[in-house]
């Protein structure tokens, strides 16, 4: 996992103050994305990431960005 897609804007306050977190915040079309450093630990090991991702529901992901169609 590289990005978190579709990161509550109001949540941005909880993790920019975070070390662990880079926010950048820029134009898009529509997208709000979280990111992680896959060369910092815990992320630094596709273990992790395989974990994160095979935690990810994505139905809910796809509907989300469809908003249902």
């Amino acid at each position: 996992i590289q990005a978190f897609p579709f990161f509550d804007p109001d949540s941005v306050a909880q993790v920019k103050d975070d070390p662990r977190f880079h926010v950048v915040i820029g134009s898009t079309e529509g997208e709000t994305i979280l990111s992680i450093n896959n060369k910092k630990p815990p992320f630094d090991k596709v273990e992790v990431r395989q974990a994160i991702s095979y935690a990810l529901d994505r139905k809910a992901i796809i509907d989300g960005a469809s908003a249902g169609l």
